[in-house]
């Protein structure tokens, strides 16, 4: 790293790399789950599906999906801002289906919009013993600090132990 500070270059993020344990008990993620359901208030509301996605949540979740590429930590750098629809979602199922990879996501609605503010997507291929991959997470940035991430992640979890049994793990990496 010395090499490169010379160079010029700056340290803006790096990511971690983590797994939760879906063996164990999950009594504190039902604790946290309810008591983030309870900070975030009546404003908002969990809905959960298995890809594909319901046509009812196409164009929000699509919505959703464009608002990674700018509100998900990017260290320093600018980002335009992607652009989904739910053409493009529809795609995307496709393409995990036919990868034989399973997705359940987590989102929560902000009821007086309608809109998905936040989501959380778990995935696994056609070995259900092998790890679970989280893949993308994000509450919309005028939604932060309700403690929907939280709620997101924990609902998610808890379907997803339901969902796949037999995975030991869910793996994943965030920007610090």
């Amino acid at each position: 790293t010395v090499l490169h500070l010379t160079h010029g270059y700056t340290l803006e993020q790096v990511e971690r790399n983590s797994a939760f344990d879906l063996r164990g008990s999950f009594e504190l993620v039902e604790r946290m789950l309810h008591d983030s359901l309870r900070a975030a208030g009546d404003d908002y509301r969990v809905v959960e599906w298995t890809s594909p996605t319901p046509h009812e949540h196409l164009d929000s979740f699509a919505y959703a999906i464009s608002r990674m590429s700018t509100d998900a930590p990017q260290g320093g750098l600018v980002i335009e801002e992607e652009k989904w629809d739910a053409e493009r979602v529809r795609t995307r199922d496709e393409r995990l289906r036919s990868q034989g990879l399973l997705a359940s996501l987590a989102c929560v609605v902000h009821v007086p919009t309608g809109a998905i503010v936040a989501f959380n997507e778990l995935v696994i291929g056609e070995d259900r013993s092998a790890a679970t991959q989280q893949y993308g997470t994000l509450v919309v940035r005028e939604h932060r600090g309700r403690r929907l991430g939280t709620v997101v992640k924990c609902a998610n979890l808890i379907r997803w132990r339901d969902l796949v049994p037999e995975s030991p793990r869910v793996t994943t990496f965030n920007a610090e």
